[in-house]
């Protein structure tokens, strides 16, 4: 068969403006199908990145991101000329907001190629819905659609007055993204369809979402897996592995599960992808998404890992207690040959009984060095271990622990100690297994224990930064750190117990730390940059190109979801008996209604409370509307139209509350939410709520509602 001569548009945005390799590997495999190549950059680029583009074609246009890619597809089209597009058969819109091709487009286009009644086909398609806030819309609903990201168009409509008609009425400009995908991504399909052209997609998915009366999804977004594996869709979006995937799916590994099996089935390199990521995604957001956890056996060897080579690595043991010296010494009686061992101690006792027992070492060991009096085992790690880690490639530091005088029983700490330990250092083979997976993973940069949970360590661990995000974000400036911290995503590395790959870790190793950079003893128990530094390896290995994630042994993982289950269980316990049902944020507009109106309705004499009543009316019909956009499950616009404007009322009622009873613990809670000048989450937003009810009443606020 003929191939259809082809012209093809590109959109290409980055707001660094830096072209990665994942866009030159597009480009490369789409330039193959293309008779014609028209490049669009929206906005600023780089002089290399223009270069890169320029091996793909010589027209690389410039243009204002005003109008997102919709405006840029007017731009070139205006810039070809309207006369010109009859001399081709078919016209690709495409962009760079996916990565791929895992598969050739030869073999998509061939495929197409076999429907040669459709008039425009794309890659996937959305089905029609009525969520998410299209009530609103020109259609009060979501339209099927074939999504714009791809979009192939063919003669007859391409050759159509229909079609330049289309492209008149899109707006140079528009606002946000939004308004774009309703007028260009939306109408597009709507538009043409309703003038008699037909279309279809690659990938149909509409039979997943019109199974019973389910709320369709983003296929794209939250069922990655499926589109690669039984549809072969040969691209994967961006935001498959950038959005909260937890409200959609149960498979928290979809995205994961997308990447293996590219892995297994593609010759695509997968590093491209985590590469553009790394520079501006959020690591723990894309921690959760790939599921970044690597369990390995201990007692025997991954033969998956075989043909990988055993580098040369270092561990440093910081030792503090001389109780437990023989134990933690114990860990390195069986290492590979080719690991180096180094402790550090600031305890003259415990030097004195390592040098007793340094005869058993079968491994090479380096001695012991004495660290500084105060930093404790991140002194040892920065300022005695430092020089010496940097010699070689992978490097495990780790460290004894004893249960802390906060604690009622002295499992706890025994719990502590061997989570830091066993999962880093569990035995020869498990520390062979460790290197290896190092090895296998290019862009893995830091592998640690997940955080522990057991006794009062959840009270702090659990809730993520503590008081430490705005040390952490000095310390990261003083680091020179690109990475991408946020307060409503905490740190999934707690503690200087981790393997590491030395070039992930080089501005923390090249940074100049001395004694004199750590807090003195009694150590504060949070806010200090010894607290900052315990959290920021893995922000540390993203600013390289760099990701970190979880190991565990296998029989530690066993014990390990064994025990989040029976906490979350327990948590399911309590909120069930001290929280009314929820539908949605239903029930929470709800409960700020009934506690606005019965306080608004308190007279004061200064006037406070009538103001608070005033506001409350001004926004009650958003609130009533929000509420019943609520009970429809449409969250989204809920969220950005309701859940704002009860909020505002709930903390304005709430502060009026306080004031006039003198409710002080209450005020102190506000006042800390005021402090932040932005919209709690919904589960701070219960936390408030709980709270403030149990202070009120002294029982259970579910009985008083």
């Amino acid at each position: 068969m003929e191939r259809s001569k082809r012209l093809g548009i590109f959109v290409f945005f980055d707001k660094e403006g830096i072209v990665e390799d994942y866009v030159t590997y597009l480009l490369n495999d789409l330039r193959q199908n293309l008779d014609r190549l028209v490049i669009v950059c929206n906005g600023f680029v780089t002089d290399d990145g223009v270069q890169r583009l320029k091996s793909f074609s010589t027209e690389v246009y410039h243009h204002e991101n005003r109008g997102f890619d919709a405006a840029a597809y007017k731009f070139a089209l205006n810039k070809i000329g309207w006369k010109t597009l009859h001399e081709y058969d078919e016209l690709l819109l495409c962009n760079d907001t996916f990565y791929g091709p895992f598969w050739p487009f030869r073999e998509t286009f061939e495929q197409m190629a076999n429907q040669p009644a459709l008039d425009f086909w794309g890659l996937t398609v959305h089905a029609k819905s009525t969520a998410g806030g299209w009530q609103e819309s020109r259609y009060g609903y979501l339209p099927e659609h074939l999504q714009s990201f791809f979009l192939v168009t063919r003669a007859r409509m391409l050759h159509s007055p229909h079609f330049k008609e289309f492209w008149d009425e899109i707006p140079e400009e528009t606002e946000n993204v939004h308004d774009t995908i309703e007028n260009f991504e939306v109408r597009f399909t709507h538009f043409f369809s309703n003038k008699g052209y037909s279309w279809a997609p690659l990938a149909d998915t509409r039979q997943l979402d019109y199974r019973g009366n389910m709320t369709p999804i983003n296929q794209n977004v939250y069922n990655c897996a499926e589109l690669i594996e039984k549809f072969h869709c040969p691209i994967i979006k961006r935001r498959a592995f950038t959005d909260d995937i937890q409200e959609t799916t149960t498979d928290n590994g979809n995205p994961a599960r997308a990447i293996e099996y590219i892995r297994m089935h593609s010759s695509y390199d997968v590093t491209l992808i985590y590469r553009h990521l790394l520079r501006l995604e959020n690591i723990t957001r894309l921690k959760k998404n790939f599921v970044w956890d690597f369990v390995l056996p201990e007692e025997h060897l991954n033969p998956d890992f075989e043909k990988y080579q055993l580098p040369k690595a270092l561990i440093v043991m910081h030792l503090y207690y001389p109780e437990l010296v023989e134990t933690c010494i114990q860990y390195v009686q069986d290492l590979p040959a080719s690991v180096d061992v180094m402790i550090t101690t600031s305890n003259p006792r415990v030097k004195e009984l390592v040098a007793l027992q340094k005869q058993t070492f079968p491994c090479n060991f380096l001695g012991v060095e004495s660290a500084p009096a105060r930093g404790r085992d991140v002194a040892a790690f920065l300022v005695t271990a430092r020089e010496r880690m940097k010699q070689y490639k992978y490097v495990c530091f780790t460290h004894d622990k004893r249960t802390s005088s906060g604690m009622q029983f002295y499992t706890i700490g025994e719990s502590f100690r061997r989570l830091i330990m066993d999962n880093v250092i569990a035995s020869g083979n498990y520390v062979e297994n460790v290197l290896r997976t190092f090895e296998s993973n290019p862009c893995l940069g830091v592998l640690a224990p997940p955080p522990p949970y057991m006794g009062r360590y959840f009270n702090s661990f659990g809730t993520g930064w503590q008081n430490d995000f705005e040390e952490t974000v000095k310390l990261a400036d003083k680091l020179h750190l690109k990475c991408k911290l946020e307060e409503k995503l905490p740190p999934y590395v707690f503690g200087t117990s981790l393997w590491f790959r030395t070039e992930a870790m080089l501005p923390l190793l090249n940074h100049p730390f001395s004694e004199r950079d750590f807090p003195q003893e009694p150590l504060p128990a949070d806010g200090t940059v010894s607290h900052a530094i315990e959290r920021i390896f893995p922000y540390v290995a993203q600013s390289q190109g760099y990701y970190s994630g979880w190991v565990m042994t296998e029989k530690y993982a066993e014990l390990y979801v064994e025990q989040l289950s029976r906490m979350l269980g327990g948590f399911a316990g309590e909120w069930n008996q001290n929280f009314p049902p929820m539908d949605g944020y239903t029930e929470t507009l709800l409960l700020y209604k009934k506690f606005v109106r019965h306080t608004a309705g308190e007279r004061s004499p200064d006037g406070i409370v009538w103001g608070a009543k005033e506001t409350f009316l001004t926004w009650d019909k958003d609130l009533i509307r929000a509420a019943t956009l609520a009970e429809k499950h449409d969250e989204n616009l809920l969220y950005t139209i309701g859940f704002k404007a009860a909020w505002d009322v709930f903390l304005l009622s709430l502060t009026v509350w306080a004031e006039k009873h003198s409710i002080f613990r209450v005020k102190r809670e506000l006042g800390k939410f005021k402090a932040r000048q932005k919209m709690p989450s919904v589960a701070q937003t219960w936390w408030l709520v709980r709270k403030t009810f149990l202070i009120w009443t002294k029982k259970p606020f579910s009985k008083h509602m």
